[in-house]
């Protein structure tokens, strides 16, 4: 048998086992890291992070089970000793000796002639796949921990399981049976290679000179929710420690081994780890600051709201994690109220980091410049870095963000280190933008998407909720969320107790119901006994809209606290209601905008604002120019390309946003920020984009029928700002405004008898057509019903009422006709179908709760895979359950060649990787398709072989298009009209 040397010449022997190989094979066909050299860099980057990126809490969490809290600088040394074992397991055959059934030729079988550490034959190996070296890792390292450290067995096995897990998935039992059902020597080699792994942590613990003899406390498995931090952390240092930009090989020739001083590589990968972590904008992160009053973090505030006042008492109430509900009108202040708390927590208890959460692209891009001023004012005395992401799936395109990238919102502008590279600030930026990565960053804006997949069966959803971990998150516009996103958002909000997170949720229209669901979620997860059903107590003034309703550690179990709130004079209003026709209301628009004034019109669905559009323009009064220069009307919805539709909607912003505030626009590839300008008479017609969060005033409101909290969500942009020029058809004879709000009747037929007819529609009911699809009809019909007979809403005073006549089941409409009542039973059974439906698809998909007592590996299930709508929808990890989508590609055909760009400046080959100021012009072109018509057979299409490495374009299909802006596929003729959008029809019969 060829054994090892003898421990005596270690050090010439551990170089033998290769972590990884160089990029570059041609110039460096023998360079390679050792396995050594890999987790000593991986040892170092964990340690610089704990000393200048993990804050205090975080640090205490991690210690806490290895009774280290006390001794914090022990404690870092500890973990980042076990943060460099996480590869101990490529120690084994089935990776060391991986390659060898190979040519002669084979890099690897070069590297591994040098020795032969085993009697048994190379061919009887299992393969790396069947032996993953993460799960190795989690068999082999629990024995040494035991007997070298006196490690209890349920710690050292839950230590080895957690950094086992690095490469995204925990061992679970059957994969741990699986692995041990293998000859030994097959999977974890024989004696000396026993021998190999205890020297390889010997000289590891060497290196970091670790000393925890008989120092650990701990005899049980660390919780979970530590766990999951323990596990992010890992996972980020080796994915730092494997940057070969900073952790070159070390080996440059496998055939001719020199000795390792590992004391002097130590100092030299410590060294490149701090580099890295500065280069990478890790280092410079604002530490916890100190509490700031809200006049300082928003001095342009003169008055503060009642609920500004109320927010600051309870803020002094808190001193642990807690969740916080904030109910009230649109124009209250609830944004700048949730990041003064946000602040205040980062500064009280330790948290550090901010992630706003939006329903929306549109609306994240325009929280994100209020929150990047927020920032900038709050760290302008400071030369910290301040590292404010914009995430979601097209944040790499956005202007403003794209003009951050560049910055990357340094309040200085510079880093303190002039020795630094002058691009380092921009690689900061994209290393966070990469998948996962993001919510690593401190600072973040994005939809609620990014933080629902912490929640989420995924590959390494413990990065995530590491990210996550002692950061407040704040969470707008919940009302809009369905019962599948409901579902992850209450799962998610137990994970953010149990992780020390404080929440934030802010809402003008939640049901009662709801709001004591996610309570008792955060309940849940710091640890009470809420079981599902159960509704937490509201204790303190009276429970009634607008409110605070909030709870935290160390108040009584099972109940939160409210208080109530005093609506701001100018947001106390009656909205009058007018019902209005669909053949009619336009020329009732026309006659009252005669003096000027600008309209919203809210659609439901994407063919319906096309179709009201195409009516509006067919009368003279309402095309041509405005007053701005711009079309009196215009049209925004979802079926635009990106570049299209990021222009309309910065030019709505730029129309109709608040007064002298500017919009950033780019126009000709040149940017430019625009002073708003309101015109004299304008009509935007909009899908749902402009109904939540955007900052746009309206003078009249038109809308579909909707859930009665998204109509009074609409109404939000109604008459929003005080403004001196508003027409006088929209004041009273005193000069008061009159926030006029129209909604469409819904077709009805002729009789209130009951009566099936052959297409399923019952005469004497209203048929909400394709509203139906896009909202629930048992909704819509309680707010048909609890609506139709009104002329006018007081608001705040009637907001309650309302949501809770349409979301409560103990809410009857006692004077509906015998056929709506008919109707409101057979389709409430049918809305409580769906729910519970859309309840247990989140359930199939979600990780479990934190206080799960299997494995790891259970806890976590099945990874799923995320942005992948060409699979199966079981195999997803969906944030949303929504129809099929297809991002397709618009290209440019001419002479039978593909471009970019309509002016055929760019050519592109399908076969090759685009360069990247293509590949962004290429997204920019991209519209996404979900027409049932068309979209199984889009997402059929192969993406093209040259695209499928490009984190931009690998999920896209193409559809070329001619000079008409037409192209025929599938039967179908996709048409790119210049104003209403993509149009998809049949082909004529030839």
């Amino acid at each position: 048998m060829n054994e090892l040397p003898p421990s005596t010449e270690r050090p010439i022997d551990l170089i033998r086992f290769w972590a990884k190989t160089t990029h570059d094979a041609v110039k460096h066909p023998n360079a390679y890291h050792p396995l050594i050299c890999h987790m000593i860099d991986v040892a170092c980057v964990a340690e610089a992070m704990w000393n200048k990126v993990l804050p205090e809490v975080t640090k205490a969490r991690l210690a806490r089970p290895f009774g280290l809290e006390n001794d914090l600088a022990k404690a870092g040394t500890l973990i980042s000793f076990l943060a460099g074992l996480h590869d101990l397991g490529k120690c084994s055959p089935p990776f060391q000796l991986r390659g060898k059934q190979k040519s002669d030729s084979d890099q690897t079988r070069r590297l591994f002639d040098l020795y032969k550490a085993t009697e048994c034959d190379c061919d009887s190996f299992k393969a790396a796949s069947d032996v993953p070296h993460g799960y190795v890792t989690a068999i082999a390292l629990p024995d040494i921990m035991v007997e070298k450290y006196e490690f209890p067995r349920p710690l050292a096995k839950n230590v080895g399981e957690i950094i086992g897990g690095h490469h995204g998935t925990f061992a679970t039992s059957t994969n741990f049976q699986n692995i041990k059902s293998f000859k030994n020597a097959e999977a974890l080699g024989n004696e000396a290679w026993d021998r190999a792994r205890d020297e390889l942590v010997e000289a590891l613990s060497d290196v970091l000179d670790v000393s925890i003899s008989g120092k650990i406390a701990q005899k049980d498995k660390i919780e979970n929710s530590t766990a999951m931090i323990l596990a992010g952390f890992v996972s980020v240092a080796d994915w730092i420690g494997s940057n070969t930009d900073y952790f070159p090989c070390e080996i440059a020739d496998s055939t001719h081994l020199d000795e390792i001083d590992l004391k002097a590589y130590a100092e030299r990968s410590s060294q490149n780890a701090e580099r890295a972590l500065t280069e990478l904008g890790w280092k410079k992160w604002p530490k916890n600051p100190i509490e700031k009053s809200f006049e300082s973090l928003f001095p342009k505030i003169e008055n503060k709201r009642d609920l500004q006042l109320k927010a600051i008492e309870i803020a002094k109430e808190i001193n642990g994690p807690g969740i916080f509900i904030v109910e009230a009108l649109m124009g209250e202040g609830k944004t700048e109220t949730a990041m003064y708390l946000a602040d205040y927590f980062n500064a009280a208890i330790g948290t550090r980091g901010i992630y706003f959460a939006l329903p929306t692209q549109a609306t994240s891009n325009q929280m994100f410049g209020r929150v990047a001023e927020f920032l900038k004012n709050r760290f302008e005395e400071s030369d910290e870095f301040v590292n404010l992401l914009l995430q979601h799936g097209h944040a790499s395109l956005s202007d403003e963000f794209a003009d951050d990238i560049k910055r990357f919102r340094s309040i200085k502008n510079t880093y303190a280190d002039d020795s630094l590279s002058k691009n380092a600030s921009v690689a900061a930026a994209e290393w966070f933008t990469y998948k996962k990565r993001g919510l690593l960053a401190p600072f973040g804006v994005g939809t609620i998407d990014q933080i629902l997949l912490a929640a989420l069966q995924t590959k390494h959803v413990f990065v995530r909720l590491f990210g996550l971990a002692h950061k407040v998150v704040i969470i707008d516009e919940v009302h809009a969320y369905d019962a599948y996103m409901s579902t992850l958002l209450e799962r998610l909000l137990e994970w953010l107790a149990a992780l020390g997170s404080p929440v934030i949720i802010l809402s003008a229209t939640l049901p009662k119901a709801r709001r004591d669901v996610l309570i008792g979620a955060y309940l849940k997860g710091l640890g009470q006994s809420v079981a599902e059903g159960d509704r937490p107590s509201a204790v303190g003034e009276t429970d009634s809209y607008p409110r605070i309703s909030y709870a935290a550690s160390g108040m009584p179990e099972k109940s939160f606290r409210v208080k109530r709130l005093e609506t701001a004079r100018e947001n106390i209003r009656t909205l009058k209601i007018g019902w209005k026709a669909d053949e009619s209301f336009i020329d009732e628009l026309k006659s009252l905008l005669e003096g000027g004034g600008c309209v919203a019109i809210i659609c439901n669905t994407v063919r319906r604002a096309q179709t009201v559009y195409e009516q509006l323009t067919s009368d003279p009064f309402f095309v041509g120019p405005a007053s701005d220069g711009k079309p009196k009307l215009d049209l925004l919805h979802a079926r635009y390309r990106f570049i299209d539709r990021q222009q309309r909607e910065k030019r709505a912003l730029v129309r109709y946003g608040k007064e002298g505030s500017k919009v950033l626009i780019t126009e000709d590839g040149k940017k430019a920020e625009h002073v708003v300008k309101r015109p004299d008479l304008a009509i935007l017609v909009s899908t749902q984009i402009i109904e939540q969060s955007l900052d746009l005033d309206f003078d009249l409101m038109i809308s579909d029928l909707a859930p009665a909290d998204l109509l009074l969500q609409r109404s939000g942009r109604l008459q929003r700002h005080k403004r001196g020029d508003r027409p006088a058809v929209f004041r009273d004879a005193e000069g008061n405004e009159i926030p006029s709000f129209w909604i469409l009747l819904p077709q009805l037929d002729e009789t209130d008898e009951i009566k099936t007819f052959a297409d399923g529609r019952q005469k004497g009911l209203p048929d909400f057509g394709d509203s139906g699809l896009v909202y629930d009809t048992h909704i819509l019909l309680r707010t048909w019903l609890a609506l139709r007979e009104k002329t006018m809403i007081s608001v705040p005073y009637e907001v309650e009422e309302l949501i809770e006549m349409i979301y409560s089941s103990e809410r009857i409409f006692a004077d509906a006709s015998q056929s709506n009542q008919d109707l409101l039973f057979l389709t409430k059974t049918e809305y409580e179908k769906a729910l519970g439906e859309e309840k247990d698809q989140a359930k199939s998909r979600y990780i479990s709760h934190p206080y799960f007592l299997g494995t790891l590996g259970n806890l976590l299930g099945v990874p799923k895979e995320e942005d992948a709508p060409d699979l199966h929808p079981h195999s997803q990890a969906m944030t949303r359950l929504v129809e099929p989508t297809a991002q397709v590609a618009c290209l440019w055909q001419k002479d039978g060649r593909l471009y970019a760009d309509e002016r055929y400046s760019a050519e592109v080959s399908l076969e090759t990787l685009p360069a990247r100021s293509w590949e962004k012009e290429i997204v920019m072109n991209s519209i996404s398709v979900s027409s049932r018509s068309v979209v199984h057979q889009l997402l059929n299409e192969p993406v093209p072989e040259g695209w499928k490495k490009s984190p931009l374009l690998r999920r896209h299909r193409v559809l070329s298009f001619d000079a008409d802006r037409k192209c025929e596929r599938f039967g179908y003729v996709f048409e790119l009209d210049a104003e209403m959008g993509l149009l998809i029809y049949k082909k004529e019969n030839q």
